[in-house]
């Protein structure tokens, strides 16, 4: 990639190692400021922003970059809500979008950690501390810098499921108040599209090969968990609503159970921090009902640094290898019917 890519990186260039003065392990940045006057001629970044609304039909765009000062949470970016909260129970981090997802946002989601500036957005912090005894709350804004969201979490599962949960569970939603809402959550179901392959066919041997490899295994899907996992307290919930069930129809008052599930025993804390009670881990909750996966398979121009690989000739392969794959994949489809 020394030579960058046109119309998407710069040539690399080396930065001096003023840490250690070893000039035997030269670093090496870049720029992509090609590429962003290349998205520059195609989006009216001035007059457009991403802003849509479930009301009027529109699709949702979720886009998930990590904070490079404060990685405890992943930054989602949501064109629904255009609004984004991460940080923990103590420091809180808001940015707000009204106009909605613009390119700034776009450029944070996708800025790798060799590229020579990083993108930064304006950032409200809240701080949270005790003084003479009473909680007060610091709020100061200031410039923070971000990178792509893969760093953190990739695939961003758990961060589409959250998002999907907090606009879904909240008042106004279809003209329903929170408490109508708690049983009413759409169940989700997932594709998962992975750029990068997890099985390969050989051992890398050469320098490229091995770098290749390395890059994906550190940005391959690894949602087969958390899948799991979602899979799992879904099997909880409906288990606990069947003991309620049973529950009521052996007597027990509806103030009974509102009682047990009012508690705050849970060990488990909110994403801001807060305790729970066991109604916080029942209601608003929905199904994860398909999970489906397509996987990029090995091919034999596998090189390091195809992610950043978009010449005419490599766009028109991946469609091609895109098309017949979905043409294996239908006939083995037919041939198991």
């Amino acid at each position: 990639m020394h030579n960058g890519a046109k119309g998407v990186l710069s040539p690399n260039f080396m930065q001096p190692d003023t840490k250690f003065f070893n000039l035997s392990m030269p670093f090496w940045r870049f720029d992509n400021s090609p590429l962003v006057q290349t998205m520059k001629k195609f989006w009216d970044y001035d007059g457009l922003s991403i802003k849509t609304s479930f009301e009027q039909g529109e699709p949702r765009l979720l886009l998930v970059s990590v904070d490079v000062l404060d990685c405890t949470t992943a930054a989602t970016f949501d064109s629904y809500t255009c609004k984004t909260e991460y940080g923990d129970g103590k420091t809180k981090h808001t940015i707000e979008y009204e106009d909605g997802i613009k390119i700034d946002h776009v450029l944070t989601s996708m800025s790798p950690h060799l590229r020579y500036k990083y993108p930064e957005l304006r950032v409200i912090t809240t701080t949270n501390s005790e003084e003479h005894g009473q909680n007060v709350d610091k709020q100061e804004q200031t410039d923070r810098p971000f990178w792509d969201g893969a760093y953190l979490s990739n695939t961003p599962l758990r961060e589409v499921l959250q998002a999907h949960r907090d606009y879904w569970y909240s008042d106004n939603i279809l003209g329903k108040s929170k408490e109508e809402m708690k049983d009413l959550v759409p169940d989700l179901e997932v594709f998962i599209v992975n750029l990068y392959p997890s099985t390969e066919n050989e051992v890398p041997a050469d320098a490229d090969s091995i770098q290749d490899r390395e890059l994906e295994i550190r940005f391959h899907d690894r949602t087969e968990y958390d899948v799991k996992v979602a899979n799992m307290t879904t099997d909880y919930l409906e288990l606990a609503h069947k003991l309620i069930r049973l529950a009521k129809h052996n007597g027990a008052s509806q103030q009974e159970i509102d009682e047990i599930l009012g508690v705050r025993e849970t060990k488990s804390k909110s994403r801001k921090g807060e305790q729970r009670n066991y109604h916080d881990l029942l209601d608003g909750r929905f199904k994860l009902v398909n999970t489906i996966y397509i996987d990029r398979t090995v091919d034999s121009n596998n090189i390091f640094g195809k992610a950043a690989e978009f010449s005419s000739k490599t766009i028109q392969e991946l469609k091609a290898n895109g098309y017949n794959d979905v043409l294996m994949e239908e006939n083995l489809v037919q041939l198991s019917r």
